[in-house]
């Protein structure tokens, strides 16, 4: 069989004939083709975890016996949980239900990507994040478009009601390095639904034209964790309030009897920060174009 050779492959055989040099190096002194480079001075390096529990509230339950949901205010564990979430951390020491659940072993973690985990159940994805302070990420638990959401909200000690179309749930994902070693954590949902539009949207002094879909953002949702390495921050919905964003966000019915959840367990692996270095979180103007 002939192989055949770019052009810049060939030139590059070329010269490392006429150079005297062998196209392959024994394996010894063989070096990468491109030398990793150090971390940014203000990145973080998170794990993210997704675990898909079938009909297993016994699982679920075990879970939060091991959970510290105190960490978080009272209010704001209280809008949580009226508008369908359940937040909570867990230290460095890893209970054995979370083990158990993220199928947790000794094998090294992968720098990028992601991967499965297992194909049993529970199921469980890993992406391991490395992010600039303060640049945006997504985290999509389910990836599921609804055709229709009826949604129901608590807002200001009211229920209102609201149906979209074509909507699916996001959280929005921003981290920080601190001086203490610690990983701040920022989350929000977020809720994208209906068509593209297009949109001016400025970032660092810079406007470019951008397509998106619109977004209803709950700002009275968002969350902040400190993480030292190693801690968790867990967050899943509360399955008795059916209807609600947490139902909708980490919640798909395979069966009426046996629901299937979403688990997050976000892990702080990595801080590179220098005290001397200041953090100026990114600044961005949305304007819709009609």
């Amino acid at each position: 069989m002939a192989w055949r050779l770019g052009p810049a492959v060939f030139i590059a055989a070329v010269a490392a004939l006429a150079g005297g040099c062998a196209l392959v190096e024994p394996a010894a002194s063989r070096k990468p083709l491109l030398a990793q480079s150090k971390p940014a001075p203000d990145s973080v390096t998170l794990e993210v975890f997704l675990a898909t529990v079938s009909g297993g509230k016994a699982t679920v339950d075990a879970l939060w016996n091991e959970v510290d949901e105190q960490n978080f205010s009272a209010d704001l564990r209280r809008e949580l949980a009226l508008n369908g979430f359940r937040i909570g951390l867990v230290g460095s020491h890893i209970p054995i239900p979370l083990a158990r659940l993220l199928m947790l072993t000794d094998k090294p973690v992968p720098k990028d990507g992601m991967i499965d985990v297992t194909a049993e159940q529970p199921k469980v994805s890993l992406r391991v994040l490395q992010l600039r302070a303060g640049h945006p990420a997504e985290i999509q638990p389910l990836e599921h478009v609804y055709d229709q959401l009826p949604l129901l909200m608590r807002e200001d000690g009211q229920l209102r009601g609201r149906t979209y179309y074509k909507a699916e749930g996001r959280l929005a994902l921003r981290a920080y390095p601190e001086p203490d070693g610690k990983i701040r954590v920022e989350l929000t949902p977020e809720l994208e639904h209906g068509e593209q539009h297009q949109r001016w949207v400025g970032n660092d002094g810079i406007m470019r034209l951008d397509a998106a879909r619109p977004k209803r953002v709950f700002e009275q949702l968002a969350l902040t964790a400190r993480l030292a390495p190693g801690e968790f921050l867990i967050m899943t919905n509360l399955n008795e309030r059916s209807g609600t964003a947490g139902h909708y966000f980490f919640s798909q019915g395979a069966a009426a009897d046996q629901p299937e959840q979403k688990i997050l367990a976000i892990r702080a692996a990595q801080a590179v920060a220098d005290s001397r270095f200041k953090v100026d979180e990114p600044k961005q103007l949305d304007l819709d174009i009609e």
